[in-house]
């Protein structure tokens, strides 16, 4: 059962969610089904996978906090508010993402910062 605690949670999470999509802080990334990245206030980013059923996230929230208890992140609920977005506006197909990373065309176009958010390996222990 949920709690009222978790309720309030979740609906502060869904605000927020509802911000980042109306700042264009969520884009999907271009060759990645169902992959977005999301940039916090500090222009950090975050890779977020939702496939309209299932999400993770690369925050602190998610990692820490909501995947532990089966909740998701703003992250995750504002790529699914974007998904929504854009089948509604493509009648019912999700469309071309926004953003081709790292195209320059597309920056200026878009005056965003194209992120490279390909995970790196760690250096060998030395």
């Amino acid at each position: 059962m949920i709690t009222v605690r978790q309720l309030e949670a979740l609906n502060q999470r869904l605000e927020k969610a509802r911000e980042i999509v109306a700042q264009g802080r969520v884009l999907r990334i271009f060759g990645q089904e169902h992959t977005y990245v999301a940039l916090n206030g500090q222009g950090n980013a975050y890779l977020v996978r939702w496939d309209g059923q299932d999400g993770s996230c690369t925050c602190p929230d998610f990692v820490e906090r909501a995947s532990k208890v089966g909740m998701i992140c703003k992250h995750i609920m504002a790529a699914q508010l974007l998904a929504e977005q854009a089948a509604k506006q493509n009648g019912g197909r999700q469309g071309e993402p926004a953003v081709r990373p790292k195209n320059g065309a597309d920056r200026k176009a878009t005056g965003r910062r194209i992120v490279d958010v390909t995970p790196r390996q760690a250096p060998p222990p030395a």
